[in-house]
């Protein structure tokens, strides 16, 4: 076990909004064990919680794949912020990799979904 991957949401005091993100990755989960859903706020796991469960886990580094649409104030100052903290508390390397939205899979997937609807 060399890298944990966490998919990060934003996280919400509604209990069916994380039902959401738990239903929309369950087959990436299932289908990498090292996979992990965790959540920036107001959910759990929280992010720091999912980072010491994998240094505990025995995980030398982390990928972090941000479930969001863009890079707002967040992914461009929250999120790096508790980063850098984590990794001088864990002495684990973390990659923070551009959000969901950015991703060029994401474009196919909405092609994909336009497709299906106007034919």
């Amino acid at each position: 076990m060399h890298n944990l991957v966490i998919l990060l949401a934003h996280g919400s005091t509604d209990e069916s909004w994380s039902d959401t993100f738990k239903q929309f990755t369950h087959s990436a989960r299932a289908k990498y064990p090292n996979t992990k859903l965790a959540y920036m706020e107001l959910s759990t796991p929280s992010l720091s919680h999912a980072v010491e469960s994998a240094v505990k886990d025995g995980y030398q580094s982390i990928t972090i794949l941000p479930l969001f649409l863009a890079k707002g104030k967040h992914l461009r100052h929250d999120i790096p912020k508790q980063l850098a903290v984590l990794k001088k508390k864990f002495a684990i390397e973390i990659d923070l990799l551009p959000p969901l939205g950015e991703q060029a899979e994401l474009a196919l997937a909405v092609e994909l979904i336009i497709d299906r609807h106007i034919k």
